[in-house]
């Protein structure tokens, strides 16, 4: 997306491995499937998903078992996914040195 603004200002770490998610959609239906992580930061994560997930969704995400729960921040169509910007929820912070 062409000016989209990285309000992340923590360390981004590429990553090319497999998670899964959860969520409610807007018909309240509980919605799981695995997804791939594109990076990770303490504050966030970039995922991309097969369907779309609506702005200010709460979403979980099982990553290396550490569990996350945060809002997408940003929803963006790729050709072939769609990139989804997550903020973690307060409490959950990533470390590479971390498990939950």
């Amino acid at each position: 997306m062409i000016g989209m603004i990285d309000r992340r200002f923590d360390l981004r770490v590429p990553v090319a491995d497999t998670v899964l998610l959860s969520w409610t959609d807007h018909t309240g239906q509980e919605l799981e499937g695995p997804a791939e992580m594109a990076d990770i930061s303490a504050s966030g994560a970039s995922i991309r998903a097969q369907h779309p997930v609506k702005l200010a969704t709460t979403i979980y995400i099982v990553y290396q078992d550490q569990k996350f729960a945060g809002k997408v921040r940003s929803c963006v169509a790729g050709n072939t996914s769609y990139l989804l910007g997550i903020e973690f929820d307060a409490g959950y912070r990533w470390s590479p040195n971390s498990r939950k």
